[in-house]
């Protein structure tokens, strides 16, 4: 197999090449642009410090509990130490096992 250079290409084909990665660089382009409006719609939610007045003597100032929420539960989350789920259990199967049949392997897990 022989490595072709740019110049192996025809004019059509390296037009082709070339508007591929422009139409791929725009779609991920035009997704980010998706995601991060949404994300930002959250972060503005979260960190709102003041509500929109219904009426003309509403105050505009609240606490803003989501905020306060996140900020005081997730670092409780975050340190604490994860419990494994799974665990290796030597018991049940050993190294010797593996060479045992399907149906043997079966019976012993049982």
């Amino acid at each position: 197999m022989t490595k072709k250079t740019l110049k192996d290409f025809s004019a059509t084909e390296r037009y082709d090449m070339v508007r591929f990665v422009k139409d791929t660089f725009d779609d991920y382009n035009m997704d980010l642009k998706n995601y991060h409006a949404s994300r930002m719609e959250i972060y503005k939610e979260v960190n709102k410090t003041e509500e929109d007045a219904q009426n003309a003597w509403d105050t505009k100032f609240h606490v803003n509990k989501l905020a306060q929420s996140e900020n005081k539960v997730t670092p409780k989350i975050m340190a604490k130490n994860p419990r494994f789920i799974v665990s290796f259990r030597t018991d049940v199967i050993s190294d010797d096992d593996k060479s045992l049949p399907l149906e043997q392997k079966q019976e012993k897990m049982k």
